[in-house]
């Protein structure tokens, strides 16, 4: 190697992970955090998904767990929703909605549905990489309270994607 050329280093995920709360995300935690529903739209565009006892499965966030793909998809949805309202964004939800529809009731999907989904994913992830990682944090947070107190019976169930 040239001695003119400084050695590249791997990306260190402490860097990341301790960024400073008021900035946007760093580029590759955006992608590690959209990876998985971009890889479940890739999958559904090549007409098929893995799936386990007959239901939809996923890999999940940061680990090679296998998640059911509808509750995971209306969490994600829910957690939209809710960044969208207190981010005053003009994105719209519907396709990821009738995509998480359409694998819930085992309904065919057409290439509008994933087309549209793409869009919206995408309209996400820009967005993502410029909100502050604090108010993303806090709304992530607000949402996982929320599936608690509803697993534990302290509030009614209520899916985002009804």
């Amino acid at each position: 190697m040239p001695t003119s050329q400084r050695p590249r280093h791997r990306h260190k995920r402490a860097k990341t992970r301790n960024a400073p709360l008021h900035l946007p995300p760093h580029p590759v935690q955006a992608w590690r955090t959209f990876e998985p529903i971009y890889s479940l739209l890739q999958q559904l565009q090549t007409g098929s998904i893995d799936a386990v006892q007959g239901r939809p499965v996923m890999r999940a966030w940061e680990s090679n767990e296998l998640l059911e793909v509808c509750p995971a998809l209306d969490g994600w949805v829910c957690c939209w929703k809710r960044i969208v309202a207190g981010e005053n964004l003009a994105i719209d939800l519907k396709p990821m909605v009738v995509l998480y529809r359409n694998l819930k009731f085992g309904l065919m999907l057409q290439d509008r549905h994933l087309i549209e989904a793409m869009r919206s994913t995408d309209a996400c992830y820009q967005a993502y990489l410029r909100i502050p990682r604090g108010r993303m944090i806090e709304y992530s947070r607000t949402e996982q309270i929320q599936i608690e107190m509803e697993s534990l019976g302290i509030l009614e169930p209520q899916e985002c994607t009804e």
